[in-house]
């Protein structure tokens, strides 16, 4: 009785081993396959392979008024640059576009809601013009249609500001030498007519 435990119990573990081993070479070929089909797959490759992300500019905007005054910011958040409008009711964007708005109040609410996407009528697109603009489309498609582009110039920074007082300065300079220049021939026409009035009173004496 006990030599057969012992065998049935061997043909046991040897039957076990056997289906652990084949199990196993079950989930490596069905690995292979798996690997197979995905590296043959166009699907598969596309979304294993690595994508190198590009920068994308993103354009934050900002619209309020303050004393009749609607002030229009745009801001690059990847080159880190403010564009800014300033629009009144003398402005020449509001008095071409004055027909389509009831008040001034209007043309700036129009403005705020479409910016942050709050206004299902009036649809605003923001593009580069340059470095130094960008221009922001409002849309209307409707009885009373329209398409209404301002453009947004790059606020000043503290280098724009150096730039500005260097170009002030030789622009200063420049006109200093002339000035210079033009006293020291002022002088010396002076003094050559002193002199020849001096020969002259020498000679008719």
């Amino acid at each position: 009785m006990s030599k057969q435990y012992f065998s049935e119990s061997e043909n046991s573990n040897l039957s076990d081993s056997d289906n652990i081993l084949e199990t196993s070479s079950e989930v490596v070929s069905n690995m292979i396959r798996s690997d197979t089909t995905l590296s043959s797959s166009p699907g598969a490759l596309s979304s294993h392979s690595i994508v190198c992300a590009e920068p994308v500019t993103t354009f934050l905007p900002e619209c309020k008024i303050s004393v009749g005054k609607i002030i229009i910011k745009i801001t690059d958040t990847v080159d880190k640059i403010n564009y800014v409008r300033h629009l009144t009711e003398k402005s020449d964007i509001w008095i071409r576009n004055s027909k389509y708005f009831p008040d001034f109040n209007s043309f700036y609410i129009a403005i705020h809601t479409s910016l942050k996407n709050e206004n299902e009528y009036v649809e605003s697109t923001i593009t580069r013009s340059g470095h130094q603009e960008i221009t922001i489309v409002f849309t209307h498609e409707g009885l009373h249609s329209f398409i209404i582009p301002i453009i947004l110039q790059k606020e000043e920074d503290r280098i724009d500001r150096m730039e500005k007082n260097i170009e002030r300065l030789f622009s200063e300079n420049k006109y200093l030498k002339e000035q210079i220049d033009g006293i020291k021939k002022s002088l010396l026409t002076k003094d050559n007519s002193e002199t020849s009035v001096i020969v002259k009173k020498q000679r008719e004496g």
